[in-house]
C-alpha cells in the first residue's frame, strides 16, 4: 500500500495506522457492548465458555516504548522474551487469551504481556466474564490445568463460576484417585465416539476449605471424575515402548560395561552394585545384580621370565547383571489411559458425568480460534511500529471471529431446519458448513454496475443454484441488491 495520505477517500497503511491509534485504550468497553448487543439480538443462550491462550511470536525488535506510546493512559502490552508456545524462544512474543461460547463466538480476548502467565490471565478472565453476563450459575466455564489453582478456584466460588478442569499431574490427589479408580470392579461407559474410542469413568466428592470473601472459610464439596480412555491408552502405550527400548539399551550397554571390571573382594563387588543399581534410575525396569566368583590367571611380575616358571591364579569377582521390566498392574483399566477432570458442581444431578467428559472435549472449540490465529488471520508476524497497534490488531481480529461465528452459526441452524445439504468447494454435500467454505463458495461471483445517462444498471454473475440456495435460506438477496423471488410472485 502506498504511505502517500492523499485525500479523505484514499485507503492507505498510514490511515490505518492512525486508525488503529484513535481506537487504542477503547476497545475493550467497545468489545463489551458489541458481544452484549450481539447476545441479545441473536438471542444467544450461553451454556458453556472455554478459555484457553496462545503466543504471538514478533519479528521485529520492539526494544522500547516509544514516545508516542509513553502519552497513552493505558500502557501497551509488553513485547518480551518467555515461555513459546510456538516452540521459537529466540523471539519476543505477546500472548492472547481468548474465552468463547460454546458455539465458538468469542465472549472476551485480549493482547497482553508475552511473559504474562497463565494462572494470572486466567483470574483476569472470570473478573471480566462477570461482569459482562448475568446468571453465571447457568454457565459452566472450562479450561485446562492452569485454571486449577487455590486462588482461581476461590475467585470463581466467590464469583459464581461453575468449573471444569483438568487436574494437574503434580497434584498428588491425582495419583491417589487414580489408584482407587483401579480398584473399582467396573467403571461405567461414558461415552463412545463414532472411531471406536471408549471413555469410562466414575466421579467421586471431596470436601475443601475455600476462602470468602470475608475472610472466612467455607467446606465446599468438590467433585473429580476419573476417565479412563481407550485411545489415550493406546497413546501412551506407543511413548511408553519407545521409552523402554531406550531405557533398556541404555542399562545394557552401562551394565555390559560394569560387567567386565574385576574386584579384589565381595565387599567391594557388592558397594559397587549397590551403586550401581541406585544410580541407573530405571523407571520401567527392575535390575537385579549377583556377585560371580571366578578365578582368573594372575599376572606374572615384571621382568625376564623364567623359564620354568607357572603360571598361578587367583580369585576375582564380578558383577552379574539381569534386566527384567517392571510388571504393569493387572487391572481391566490400566492407569495409563487415566486422566481425571475436577468440577465445582459436586451434585451429579445438576451435571452428570457424561456432560462433565463432554463439557471437557468441547474444549477445542477454543483451539479452532487459535487455528484461525496462526493461519489466514495470524496477528503477530504483522510489521507494526506501535505494539498498541497489535493490540488494536488483536480487537479487529476478536471482531472478525465473532461475526464468522454468528454467520456460521445461522448459516448451520437454517440448513438443519430446512433438512438440506450445501455443496461445499470440494464439491461435497454438508450439513455442517463452515463460514469458511461459505466465503469460499461465492469467491467466483461477481457484480458489475454500468451507469448511463444518470441510470445505474447492475446484473450478478456466475450465480449458480447452491448460491441462490443460500441466498434464498440466508435471505442474503440485499447483499447482490437482488430481490427475493418470492416476494416478486
Amino acid at each position: 500500500m502506498s504511505r502517500k495520505t492523499g485525500g479523505g477517500s484514499q485507503f492507505n497503511d498510514t490511515r490505518i495506522g492512525e486508525t488503529l491509534d484513535a481506537l487504542y485504550g477503547k476497545t475493550e468497553n467497545l468489545y463489551a457492548e458489541i458481544v452484549l448487543r450481539g447476545i441479545q439480538a441473536f438471542h444467544l443462550k450461553i451454556q458453556r465458555i472455554h478459555t484457553d491462550s496462545t503466543t504471538l511470536k514478533l519479528h521485529g525488535a520492539y526494544d522500547s516504548i516509544l514516545e508516542v506510546e509513553q502519552s497513552f493512559i493505558k500502557p501497551p502490552p509488553i513485547a518480551t522474551f518467555g515461555k513459546s508456545k510456538d516452540h521459537r524462544p529466540d523471539l519476543k512474543q505477546l500472548l492472547f487469551s481468548l474465552s468463547v461460547s460454546n458455539e465458538g463466538i468469542p465472549i472476551f480476548g485480549r493482547v497482553t504481556d508475552g511473559n504474562t502467565s497463565d494462572v494470572t490471565e486466567f483470574r483476569l478472565h472470570l473478573e471480566k466474564l462477570a461482569a459482562m453476563l448475568e446468571d453465571l450459575r447457568e454457565i459452566i466455564l472450562v479450561a485446562d490445568s492452569k485454571l486449577c489453582t487455590d486462588p482461581t478456584l476461590t475467585l470463581a466460588h466467590n464469583l459464581g463460576f461453575n468449573l471444569v478442569t483438568l487436574l494437574p499431574d503434580t497434584f498428588a490427589l491425582r495419583k491417589q484417585l487414580i489408584e482407587q479408580a483401579c480398584k473399582e470392579a467396573d467403571l461405567p461407559l461414558l461415552l463412545e465416539t463414532s472411531d471406536h474410542a471408549r471413555y469410562h469413568g466414575k466421579s467421586y466428592k471431596i470436601p475443601v476449605l475455600i476462602e470468602m470473601n470475608d475472610g472466612t472459610r467455607e467446606t465446599v464439596f468438590l467433585r473429580y471424575l476419573v476417565v479412563y480412555s481407550t485411545q489415550l491408552e493406546e497413546q501412551r502405550r506407543e511413548t511408553l515402548m519407545r521409552e523402554m527400548a531406550k531405557e533398556r539399551k541404555a542399562l545394557e550397554k552401562m551394565l555390559a560395561k560394569a560387567a567386565t571390571v574385576p574386584y579384589a573382594c565381595r565387599l567391594d563387588a557388592e558397594k559397587i552394585a549397590s551403586t550401581t543399581v541406585a544410580n541407573a534410575k530405571a523407571l520401567h525396569h527392575n535390575i537385579e545384580i549377583a556377585i560371580n566368583e571366578r578365578e582368573v590367571a594372575k599376572p606374572l611380575p615384571r621382568g625376564r621370565k623364567a623359564k620354568d616358571a607357572t603360571p598361578t591364579t587367583e580369585t576375582r569377582y564380578f558383577l552379574r547383571c539381569e534386566i527384567t521390566e517392571k510388571p504393569r498392574p493387572d487391572c481391566p483399566f490400566s492407569p495409563d489411559g487415566m486422566f481425571v477432570l475436577m468440577t465445582t458442581i459436586s451434585d451429579r444431578r445438576c451435571l452428570s458425568d457424561a456432560r462433565i467428559l463432554e463439557a471437557y472435549k468441547g474444549q477445542q472449540v477454543v483451539e479452532i480460534g487459535f487455528h484461525w490465529l496462526k493461519g489466514p488471520l495470524e496477528v503477530a508476524p504483522v510489521f507494526l511500529k506501535l505494539l498498541s497497534r497489535i493490540d488494536v490488531l488483536g480487537f479487529v481480529y476478536l471482531i472478525s471471529m465473532f461475526l464468522y461465528a454468528l454467520v456460521q452459526r445461522d448459516l448451520r441452524r437454517e440448513v438443519s431446519k430446512r433438512g438440506v445439504k450445501i455443496i461445499d468447494p470440494c464439491q461435497q454435500k454438508t450439513a455442517k458448513p463452515t463460514a469458511r467454505a461459505l466465503f469460499k463458495i461465492f469467491e467466483g461471483v461477481s457484480r458489475v454496475m454500468v451507469t448511463h445517462n444518470g441510470q445505474t444498471i447492475s446484473q450478478t454473475r456466475y450465480l449458480k443454484p447452491n448460491h441462490l440456495l443460500i441466498l434464498e435460506i440466508m435471505n442474503w438477496w440485499h447483499l447482490y441488491h437482488m430481490k427475493n423471488p418470492a416476494e416478486c410472485t
